[in-house]
C-alpha cells in the first residue's frame, strides 16, 4: 500500500510538473527574484533582423535592473549550468517531438530540470502548445512572434517592474501566483490609469463558432475592429497608436491582454482558467463570454466609457 501511495505521488508529481509548467507570470519564490537582480541577463541574437533590432530598441528603453550582454541565441544553451545569469529566451519543451508549453521567458538556468518550476523570473505565454486544430496557426519561433516581439518584451519588464514597484512577493506560482499576480495588476491599472479610449483590434483567428463576432458585440459595448490575421499582424508590426490591440494566447488556456502602443503598457489581462489549470480544448482556443463581459467592463472603467 505505502509503495504505491508513493508510485501515485510520483505520477501527481510529474503531471503537475508538465501541466503547470508555463503559468507562471511571476516567480515562484521570492529567492529566486532577488537572485536574478544580482545576475547579468544574457538576451538572445537571433540572426533575424527585424527581431533583434525590436528586442535591442526595447529593452534599451525600457530595462534598468541588471546588465545585459547580447548572445547568439545558439549559444544560450551553453549557459544551462550557470547561476550567475539569467537568460531572456523562448522556453520550451519537446514531447515525442511536438511543441509543448512555451513562452517568452526570463529565467536562471541552473538546474534547467528544475527550472521550469521554480527558477522562472517572469514568463509571457504566446501561441504556442498542443492545440491540434488545423487551422491553429502556432507561434513557436522568433521569426513567429516577429511582429509583436515588443509587447512581449514589455509585458516581461511589466512583471519585473510589478514586483518592484508594488514590492509583491512571488509566491505560489502556477495557479494561485498567477491569478493573484493578474488580479492585483488589473487593480492596479484601473486605479491609477485613464486612458485614451481607441478602437479595440483584434484577428479573426481569434474566433469560432462558440465565439462569433456578433456574439462578441453582444458583450463587449465598446467599439472594435476585426482584421484578417495578415492585416492583424501589419498593423501590430506597425506598433500603430490608433487602436488598443487585444492579443490571445492558447497556453495556458486563452490568455489575453490589452496592450496600448501610446503608452507602451498592457492595461489589461484576461484568464480562462479560474481554479482550474488543466488545458481543454474548449478553454485553449477560443474567447469565451465571461472573458469579454470582463474585458469589456475593465476598458470602460479606464477610459471613462
Amino acid at each position: 500500500m505505502k509503495n504505491i501511495r508513493s508510485i501515485l505521488t510520483i505520477i501527481i508529481c510529474l503531471l503537475v510538473s508538465e501541466v503547470y509548467a508555463q503559468y507562471s507570470y511571476t516567480s515562484y519564490k521570492n529567492y529566486w527574484f532577488k537572485k536574478f537582480l544580482t545576475t547579468e541577463t544574457l538576451v538572445p541574437i537571433t540572426g533575424i533582423q527585424s527581431v533583434d533590432n525590436k528586442i535591442r530598441e526595447t529593452l534599451s528603453e525600457h530595462w534598468t535592473y541588471t546588465d545585459l550582454r547580447y548572445v547568439p541565441v545558439d549559444d544560450l544553451d551553453d549557459y544551462k549550468e550557470t547561476d550567475n545569469v539569467s537568460i531572456i529566451n523562448l522556453f520550451s519543451y519537446n514531447i515525442n517531438n511536438a511543441f509543448g508549453n512555451t513562452s517568452l521567458c526570463l529565467y536562471i538556468p541552473a538546474n534547467i530540470d528544475e527550472t521550469r518550476l521554480t527558477n522562472v523570473i517572469a514568463s509571457v505565454p504566446i501561441k504556442c502548445g498542443f492545440s491540434y486544430k488545423e487551422n491553429f496557426e502556432a507561434e513557436c519561433g522568433f521569426e513567429q512572434i516577429d511582429y509583436k516581439i515588443s509587447i512581449l518584451l514589455k509585458q516581461l519588464i511589466e512583471v519585473i517592474e510589478f514586483v518592484v514597484n508594488e514590492k509583491y512577493k512571488p509566491t505560489l506560482a502556477h495557479v494561485t501566483g498567477i491569478n493573484k499576480y493578474v488580479e492585483q495588476f488589473n487593480h492596479k491599472v484601473k486605479s491609477i490609469y485613464h486612458v485614451k479610449y481607441k478602437t479595440l483590434l483584434l484577428s479573426d483567428d481569434f474566433f469560432n463558432n462558440k465565439m462569433d463576432p456578433t456574439k462578441f458585440k453582444k458583450y463587449y459595448k465598446l467599439d472594435f475592429k476585426i482584421v484578417d490575421e495578415k492585416e492583424y499582424q501589419e498593423i501590430v508590426n506597425s506598433e500603430s497608436e490608433e487602436y488598443l490591440i487585444l492579443t490571445q494566447s492558447n497556453i495556458p488556456n486563452n490568455i489575453i491582454t490589452v496592450f496600448d502602443f501610446e503608452k507602451r503598457e498592457t492595461l489589461y489581462i484576461g484568464l480562462n482558467f479560474a481554479k482550474s489549470p488543466f488545458t481543454t480544448v474548449s478553454k485553449m482556443s477560443r474567447l469565451n463570454r465571461k472573458q469579454v463581459k470582463r474585458l469589456n467592463k475593465h476598458i470602460q472603467k479606464i477610459t471613462g466609457q
